[in-house]
């Protein structure tokens, strides 16, 4: 069985005492060691960070969810790293993570709360409906963005060359997931004692027109950076 996202621990235990081979897909149990294949959410919050202080910026914020969730802490734990190496302090100000859920609308009342108490001159959002949550309430303020604000998200969804301007965000290779995921289960079905382990894909940067870089005279047309070309 394979539990994509988000899954309560009773179904986990449910198929573990039924014997049912299963494997979690970018999620995790705390204080459970589980088979998983995971999104590097971590090395992506830093990646995407970097990014943006690499073009200038220093008063970054970050935008999520629930915090407790294990993507979102990993996104928000890889902003934190990259600040930290710059030598920047990661303040209270800057992040906003009692979102309820990472829906567009999330996105847009998360950013609302953001502008109320600081300015800051680039967002990381932890996903791009979220992100583009952002575009539309910074639109409406009369922001423009990459002009006075940069903004980065995380997933690659279709949206992300349909806003305007289009979404410079952190790419993650779901179909690649889905293939190790299955092949996980199979190894364990035919191999009962197959050992519980923990599988990262890694994650790139797609550059588009969000985050500034073609204003700073380093922009490279769509998907073809990755994180080791930067």
């Amino acid at each position: 069985m394979i539990f994509a996202g988000k899954v309560n621990q009773k179904y986990v235990k449910y198929v573990e005492e039924m014997g049912i081979p299963y494997i979690l897909v970018d999620y995790d149990l705390p204080g459970r060691k589980v088979p998983a294949v995971m999104i590097d959410n971590v090395r992506g919050g830093e990646i995407a960070t970097e990014h943006l202080l690499n073009l200038g910026y220093k008063k970054i914020a970050f935008i999520g969810g629930d915090i407790q969730h294990p993507s979102i802490k990993g996104r928000f734990e890889g902003y934190k790293r990259a600040l930290e190496k710059a030598g920047i302090i990661c303040e209270e100000k800057l992040y906003i993570t009692d979102e309820p859920d990472t829906r567009l609308i999330n996105g847009f009342k998360a950013c609302e709360k953001l502008f109320n108490s600081i300015k800051p001159d680039a967002i990381f959002a932890a996903n791009d409906a979220m992100a583009i949550g952002c575009i539309k309430f910074l639109k409406i303020k009369g922001i423009k963005i990459p002009d006075d604000i940069a903004i980065v998200g995380f997933d690659d969804i279709e949206a992300c060359i349909h806003i305007e301007p289009r979404l410079t965000t952190i790419r993650v290779e779901k179909e690649e997931l889905g293939i190790i995921a299955v092949k996980r289960i199979v190894e364990m079905i035919e191999n009962p004692d197959y050992g519980i382990n923990r599988i990262y894909v890694p994650v790139k940067l797609v550059i588009r027109d969000s985050c500034g870089a073609k204003l700073k005279g380093i922009y490279v047309p769509d998907d073809v950076k990755t994180d080791e070309l930067i």
